[in-house]
Order: C-alpha cells, then sequence, then structure tokens
C-alpha cells in the first residue's frame, strides 16, 4: 500500500481532539463518568475495544473531518479495464468501487470476479463507532483500514460490500493478496499494525508501523482463519504471492524485494537484495507456464508489466501500460480476456 506515506493524521493531537467539547459533568446528559479522549490513540483504543461514549462524538467527527483532507482510501476509487492480451488496456469509464483502495482480484468457483480491497467507506465511521459496533473488533478499522469483498459477474458492476473477518484482527489490516488452492479454498496474505503508528505515521527511521504479512484462510472468501503470522524480522506494504509447483511459495513486495517458504507460507527466506525492477505495489500473475508482474511503473504514476525470465531478471514489457493509474491487479477470466482493476486517487 504505497499510499500510506501521504496519509499524515498525526496534526490530530489533543487540541484538535478537545476543541470544542469540552468535557459535561460526569453525572450530566449520559450518566456515569467520563473525560475527553486525550488524544488519537486513546479515541481509536475506545473505538477498537467498543467503549465509545455518545459524548466522544465531537472528537470523532474532528477525525473524520481532517482524515477526510488528507491521501488515504477514503480519496480512492477502484476502475477498472479489459484487455485481450494482458497489454493493450481498455478502461471503462464508470467507477466500480467508490472509497476504496489496493484491490486484490480472484476468480470464485461460480466464475464471478471477487475484489478484495482495503475499506475506505470513511463517511459511516462515526455512526459505527458510537453504534460500538462489533466490526471493529472482529473485522479491523473498518472504514480506514480494514478489508471488505464485492464480486460481480461481469466484473465491471460489483455486488454489495461484504466486510471480511481476517483472524479477529482488531487493528489496522491492508494490502490483500488471494491465491486460489487446488481445493479452492482462499489464501489471503495481509499486512496488520497498529491504528495509531499507522495514520500518524509517526515512528522512528528505519521502522515501521506494520507486520511483517500474516497468511489466512477461508472455503468462502469471507470469513479467514489465521493461518501463519511469520516473522522475517521485516515489516513492509504490498505484498504478492504464487504457490510452485513444488508447493513452496514465492513472496514479492514494493521495491521488488523477494522472499521463499518451503513450509507452506509459516516460515520465509528474505533476499538479501531486492531484485532487478524498481517495481511498487507488485502484482504477480502466472498464465501458460509465464510469470508477468503488473507494477507501478518508476517515476510518474502509471502501471507497467514486466515478464519474469528466471534468476531474479524481469524483462518489460509494451511499455506504460496506463497513465495516471496505481496499484494493479491482475485476472484472466474464465472467457480468456483480461481484467485488471486499479486505484484512481482523483488524478485519472
Amino acid at each position: 500500500m504505497d499510499l500510506a506515506p501521504t496519509t499524515r493524521l498525526h496534526t490530530l493531537v489533543v487540541p484538535l481532539l478537545v476543541a470544542g467539547c469540552s468535557a459535561p459533568d460526569p453525572g450530566d446528559t449520559y450518566g456515569g463518568p467520563w473525560s475527553p479522549a486525550g488524544d488519537l490513540g486513546e479515541l481509536l483504543e475506545r473505538v477498537l475495544s467498543g467503549t465509545v461514549d455518545p459524548r466522544d462524538r465531537p472528537a470523532l467527527e474532528a477525525f473524520v473531518e481532517e482524515a477526510s483532507t488528507q491521501d488515504g482510501p477514503w480519496t480512492h476509487s477502484i476502475r477498472t479495464a479489459t484487455s485481450e492480451d494482458g497489454v493493450a488496456w481498455t478502461v471503462d469509464p464508470a467507477i466500480v468501487w467508490e472509497h476504496a483502495s489496493v484491490p486484490d482480484a480472484g476468480i470464485a468457483d461460480d466464475g464471478r470476479i471477487c475484489v478484495f480491497a482495503v475499506d475506505g467507506a470513511i463517511d459511516r465511521f462515526v455512526e459505527r463507532a458510537l453504534a460500538n459496533d462489533p466490526a471493529f473488533q472482529e473485522q479491523g478499522l473498518v472504514g480506514l483500514a480494514g478489508l471488505a469483498l464485492r464480486c460481480g459477474e461481469d466484473g465491471a458492476a460489483l455486488g454489495p460490500e461484504e466486510p471480511l473477518v481476517v483472524g479477529g484482527n482488531s487493528g489496522v489490516v491492508v494490502d490483500p493478496d488471494v491465491v486460489r488452492l487446488d481445493d479452492g479454498t482462499w489464501d489471503l496474505l495481509y499486512v496488520t499494525g497498529d491504528p495509531v503508528s499507522f495514520l500518524e505515521e509517526v515512528v522512528p527511521p528505519g521502522t515501521a508501523p506494520l507486520t511483517w504479512p500474516r497468511v489466512a484462510r477461508a472455503e468462502d472468501g469471507l470469513s479467514f482463519a489465521d493461518h501463519a503470522a511469520a516473522d522475517a524480522g521485516r515489516a513492509f506494504l504490498d505484498p504478492t504471492h504464487l504457490r510452485e509447483e513444488d508447493g513452496s511459495w514465492w513472496m514479492l513486495w514494493s521495491g521488488l524485494w523477494t522472499a521463499r517458504s518451503e513450509d507452506d507460507e509459516r516460515t520465509w527466506v528474505v533476499a538479501d537484495e531486492p531484485e532487478g525492477l524498481p517495481a511498487m505495489t507488485p502484482d504477480l500473475v502466472r498464465d501458460d507456464g509465464v510469470t508477468w508482474l503488473y507494477h507501478g511503473c518508476s517515476g510518474e504514476p502509471g502501471i507497467c508489466l514486466a515478464r519474469f525470465v528466471g534468476e531474479g531478471e524481469w524483462v518489460l514489457e509494451g511499455g506504460r501500460l496506463l497513465e495516471r493509474a496505481r496499484a494493479p491487479t491482475v485476472v484472466r477470466v474464465p472467457d480468456g480476456t483480461w481484467r485488471m482493476y486499479f486505484v484512481d486517487d482523483g488524478t485519472f
């Protein structure tokens, strides 16, 4: 999720949270002791623990107002494009999913295309929080940095949004990447972390507010149970992965660092150096024995394509496929055509 570095909400400190919301008398209006949240961390802790008080509304509204002016999933939309060869693309005019980001797509057993994405429906956040919605305890920080799913028969029109349960995470849950196993199980790679650090991005140099990617699996594509959470000493965004014929796993992430697992994703061995391609928000696709990598181009926003030729070597193909687009995911649909989903952050 290369989008997070521009999401800086660290201006949301005590003055903003308590502005205009002086503490009422503990016995006033709602009855019971209460005090304003001292900072963003305390406010989000109330949301995640289901202990929001109606008197927290002004602070929640101030948070959402500030967040809505910052770059993040709530300011992004997902568009789609089609191709006959995976190289020349035609963009559909309609937005397929508003207020969502960093998509990843898979094909369901019935042929529908299912799109997993970071849910940025921040307009529903305040009311959900005030209702102490159990989704925050089960699905992460929905509306800000939780995952959701939408499926559609033709891929251009997606059905209703369904929130994902991902191992009962109650913090940040972002950057989905799905692989269908031979038995039909959905294998989900995702990143989780502390919501305050993620939103404020106030972390020491060389560290990150996120974890090594976790693995969860589901038979239905909706309710995922954690499979593995191995830590290889790194924290990063935008993972993509493939299963090899011998059962091992291959993972790449932004910057094109790589890791391999030979024990069903329980432990990983990280390469000493990144592979020789400056790729961001990568998406691995294997078709007819060829491994393709759709990724954010270096320099100006856009989507590029590379073909793997072995030993860490990639060959760029087709030039810049799309301009002013990022975070691609590509699937080969049952009729043989290709469909891409990508992020439009308002510049497309």
